[in-house]
């Protein structure tokens, strides 16, 4: 059985939280520019679980993660204009399939924000690695970092059956 299609309008939460998130990207390109004479041409590209550097490269590097992060945020951003089409893990109606697919539409919002948000987050360092402030990164921060969307997802799955 296929799920309903509905036309899903944006509702100002959503809206909120598209234009955050394109703000969002929008300053962390600024950002990068913004430093990227300001860093040293050889700057840290990866870090071990404990946060410590591990790997060392050209300053080149500091473009890939704001070009994933803009490239998932384009993927999830353009993804959610067919609801109909994702899987759910409970039956979709008539009666409920709004319910469900706005549900489903803010989880990836959120989702998109938070991982925008965790790319940013571990690019701080490089960016001000010139300036002394950052030397090493705090490992919890990559728990953390991996566990948020593990309780946004399982939050607005236990979400889809509260409001089936």
């Amino acid at each position: 059985m296929e799920n309903p299609i509905l036309k899903m309008e944006k509702i100002k939460a959503e809206k909120r939280l598209d234009y955050f998130t394109s703000a969002f990207i929008f300053v962390y390109w600024l950002a990068v520019f913004y430093r990227y004479n300001h860093i040293p041409d050889v700057i840290p590209i990866h870090y071990d679980i404990d946060g410590s550097i591990d790997n060392y490269g050209n300053k080149i590097f500091i473009f890939i993660s704001p070009f994933l992060a803009t490239i998932i945020y384009l993927g999830l951003f353009f993804g959610v204009k067919n609801p109909h089409k994702f899987h759910y893990n409970v039956t979709i109606t008539k009666e409920n399939a709004e319910r469900q697919y706005r549900n489903a539409l803010q989880m990836i919002r959120v989702l998109n924000l938070g991982i925008v948000f965790s790319f940013f987050i571990i690019d701080i360092p490089i960016l001000f690695t010139q300036d002394g402030i950052f030397k090493e990164l705090n490992g919890f921060l990559f728990i953390l970092i991996a566990i948020v969307p593990i309780f946004i997802i399982a939050y607005y799955t236990s979400k889809s059956y509260k409001i089936n």
